[in-house]
């Protein structure tokens, strides 16, 4: 892995990423070269950090869980948004269990694994139901709600 990691670097680098951004969009795309290029190139990157600091804010009471999800599905990328949000749950998660480089850098991640674990699984059922006539919205809202209230404070 280590070989692949580094020549997916290598191939990054020769189209004009740089170091720190190339070792963030790796992780995130779970080094799949191409992925983490298409991040790079077209914000996706960028969109993965607003949502990890979203989610943040929801779990310290910072941001209200209705008005996300009406920001989170507002434009053509709320699909990539629900798979960002429950990608950082599954690495917060496998960073409390201590997996060796797992874990969402700067995400905050309630103390309780299982609720985490049905969460995204809700979450993704979500994210599968995006293009049904639905009110995706008030759905989302209840499962941001419901990581919030992970939280002491949100309780």
């Amino acid at each position: 892995p280590t070989e692949l990691h580094d020549e997916s670097g290598e191939w990054l680098r020769s189209k004009g990423f740089g170091d720190p951004d190339i070792a963030l969009a790796l992780a995130a795309a779970r080094g799949n070269p191409g992925l983490a290029a298409d991040w790079l190139e077209n914000g996706g990157l960028q969109l993965r950090l607003e949502v990890m600091k979203k989610l943040n804010a929801i779990g310290a009471g910072q941001a209200g869980p209705i008005e996300v999800a009406q920001q989170w599905l507002s434009d053509e990328s709320g699909e990539l948004r629900l798979r960002f949000a429950a990608e950082l749950a599954v690495e917060a998660m496998a960073g409390s269990l201590g997996a060796a480089g797992a874990g969402a850098v700067g995400l905050n991640a309630p103390a309780d694994l299982s609720r985490i674990a049905n969460w995204y699984d809700a979450l993704n059922r979500t994210r599968e139901q995006l293009r049904a006539p639905l009110r995706n919205d008030l759905v989302l809202a209840g499962l941001l709600h419901e990581w919030r209230t992970m939280f002491p404070q949100g309780r």
